[in-house]
């Protein structure tokens, strides 16, 4: 990958980062409304964040960024806590829907569907992953969300579930 791309590169993983720190310190009504937004609705609290966040200088259309945010917020604890983290951590995404008890078959609809369906799928993911309280690498999400060609990170989502399944599988072989 060339030097611009990398830069570039890093540039979306660091906004994605903060984006889920904002979106951790916001107070518990506009993270609600993020949360209960329907990605495409362009809700005041979307557009605040987006110019806050700067994400307008990012890669993707804002309404590719309302799948994030809106992933993103249903990914953050509520409540007032101001010690509230992100969801993010150095998890693999695959690897955290194993943990959360996510089903081979669950895995296989994101990976074989198209975009537009593969978000839906996702976003059915992303729900199962916030009611296990998991904590994962956002970024990759992110990307899955905003770029139709994401070969390189619905792999990765592969091989870490698919690893992970794996390695209990040959635990319980060895047991």
């Amino acid at each position: 990958m060339p030097d611009v791309e990398m830069a570039a590169a890093e540039t979306l993983n660091d906004a994605v980062f903060r984006l889920g720190v904002a979106l951790a310190r916001l107070p518990p009504g506009p993270l609600a409304r993020l949360r209960r937004t329907t990605p495409g609705d362009g809700i005041a609290d979307f557009w605040r964040v987006y110019f806050e966040r700067k994400l307008d200088k990012q890669p993707g259309a804002s309404v590719d960024w309302e799948w994030v945010v809106a992933a993103l917020a249903l990914l953050t604890p509520t409540g007032n806590d101001p010690d509230k983290r992100s969801a993010h951590a150095g998890l693999p995404l695959g690897k955290a829907l194993f943990d959360a008890g996510v089903s081979n078959m669950r895995v296989a609809k994101v990976l074989n569907a198209p975009f537009p369906e593969r978000r839906g799928a996702l976003m059915r993911l992303v729900r199962m992953l916030a009611r296990a309280d998991a904590r994962f690498d956002t970024r990759e999400l992110a990307r899955l969300l905003l770029f139709t060609s994401a070969g390189n990170d619905l792999r990765n989502l592969a091989k870490s579930y698919y690893a992970a399944e794996a390695a209990v599988i040959k635990e319980d072989s060895d047991a």
